[in-house]
């Protein structure tokens, strides 16, 4: 997605109701957009590795 969208969507209030409805409508861009992805590109696609950490503690 574009910048203009994320950068739009910050400057918005948390209690505007459109924020709700742009925040839809990216995760459906998003849901799209993988839906449209050749199998191959799916198969091929590295995954990022995650490895878990401790907790800090806050004393």
């Amino acid at each position: 997605m574009d910048n203009g969208y994320f950068k739009g969507f910050q400057k918005m209030s948390h209690e505007n109701e459109m924020r709700s409805v742009l925040l839809i409508r990216g995760v459906k861009r998003i849901l799209e957009a993988k839906k449209e992805e050749s199998f191959l590109k799916k198969i091929f696609q590295k995954k990022k590795h995650i490895e878990p950490k401790a907790w800090k503690k806050i004393v």
